[in-house]
């Protein structure tokens, strides 16, 4: 009969005649002559007057299936089994692609995802790459997931190469490339200053390098707000300087609109003893606070006017640094 176009087991009429099993567990093996069997080829078993078998095809062999018999009965002389078993066939490993930023840690999914066996086998992966990348570190986990650590600084294409087996008879590998693309990052914490600007060093040695520290000095004003300025001319840029600018802003708008509703004075937390006096232009004192938080409503809290909005103006302050014995003077615009 035909060879089926599918995979599995079939059983074949089979009569074997003058086979002589002595007892039970002896074995006896039958071998059939000839090669293997392709699809729609023809298999005749005849008995000869010798005791040999004549296994007669028609077709050359192609793909490559193996032909056994099996006793299906013991204790008889007569066998009715043949299996046609499918060759193993390797694992079909598809390419992959990812991409991370710069100095960004990439956790890959699984390398398996869109991996196939032709035999539904499952598939392994091999936790050491066949070619490991050239510019970064790599883990390789047995579920198939990884991690990809690109080296410091590093910005361009990178690539690895695993190898997946699966567990058929014989078990067959293949290997597969993946390639990542690592984007350049200009700024990484988004501070307005470039990262080859704050580079990969730790200036408050608090574990954050530069490049990834909203506030690099730890002085209590972020890097955006204090800037590459120098404002005391001692050759530090003032984000990586922690003697404060002690700048002032030059006005607040108390409208409830929601922006710059209070006088903000930020270096003021730096210290422990500041006080703030501020004047009007005929100069009465509207606010005093000798604990000075660093901001001011536009509200009076001294002399005629003390609770009451003041009106939009020029106002003048005079702010005393105990800590370090410094006065700061200047004028600021309220506006309503």
């Amino acid at each position: 009969m035909p060879i089926k176009s599918s995979t599995g087991k079939y059983l074949f009429p089979l009569l074997l005649f003058f086979i002589t099993i002595g007892s039970k567990g002896n074995n006896v093996t039958l071998s059939l002559t000839g090669g293997l069997l392709s699809e729609g080829d023809e298999m005749v078993i005849s008995r000869l007057a010798g005791g040999s078998v004549l296994i007669n095809r028609t077709h050359e062999i192609i793909p490559a299936h193996s032909v056994k018999a099996y006793p299906v009965r013991s204790n008889t002389t007569e066998m009715t089994g043949v299996e046609i078993a499918q060759a193993n066939e390797g694992p079909i490993l598809s390419d992959d692609e990812y991409n991370t930023d710069q100095d960004r840690v990439l956790n890959g999914s699984s390398l398996l995802d869109n991996d196939e066996d032709p035999n539904g086998d499952e598939l392994m992966i091999n936790t050491t790459p066949v070619s490991p990348p050239e510019h970064g570190t790599l883990v390789i986990n047995p579920d198939g997931t990884f991690t990809y650590t690109p080296h410091q600084g590093f910005a361009g294409t990178d690539s690895f190469v695993y190898e997946a087996c699966d567990n058929g008879d014989p078990p067959l590998c293949a290997t597969a490339s993946v390639s990542i693309l690592v984007v350049e990052v200009a700024d990484h914490d988004n501070d307005g200053i470039p990262t080859e600007e704050e580079g990969y060093i730790d200036t408050d040695n608090d574990g954050i390098p530069n490049y990834l520290d909203p506030d690099s000095d730890n002085d209590g004003m972020g890097d955006a707000e204090e800037g590459t300025g120098d404002c005391d001319s001692d050759q530090i840029p003032d984000y990586l300087d922690t003697d404060p600018c002690f700048t002032v802003p030059e006005g607040f708008s108390p409208n409830d609109d929601g922006i710059n509703e209070v006088l903000n004075i930020r270096w003021v937390q730096l210290y422990n003893q500041v006080s703030i006096m501020i004047f009007n232009r005929w100069g009465s004192t509207v606010f005093r606070e000798e604990n000075f938080s660093g901001q001011w409503d536009g509200l009076s809290n001294t002399g005629i006017t003390i609770g009451k909005k003041l009106p939009a103006g020029t106002y003048y302050y005079i702010i005393t640094i105990g800590d370090i014995n410094k006065k700061i003077s200047g004028n600021i615009y309220m506006a309503w």
